[in-house]
């Protein structure tokens, strides 16, 4: 019966995190800055962000290779 009870809890603890972390990224958009243009750029080096990464991703708050630089840091437990 345990077992159950568990593995009910760390569904409902999965979804809990999904969606605060889709929550988090909404914000983020809104915190998002944007150019003289009306752009969405890059929260890391205030380059505009690629079109093509705003359709695949509309929540993206970084550039390509801002993310990419992100992502490895926190793999390292540097961000």
């Amino acid at each position: 019966m345990s077992d159950d009870a568990d593995i009910a809890g760390a569904v409902e603890q999965r979804q809990r995190d999904e969606v605060l972390a889709n929550q988090a990224a909404v914000n983020a958009v809104h915190e998002t800055p944007f150019d003289i243009e009306g752009k969405r750029v890059c929260l890391d080096c205030y380059e505009p962000i690629a079109s093509k990464r705003l359709a695949a991703n509309p929540h993206a708050v970084r550039c390509v290779e801002c993310q990419n630089d992100h992502d490895r840091r926190a793999q390292r437990g540097i961000a």
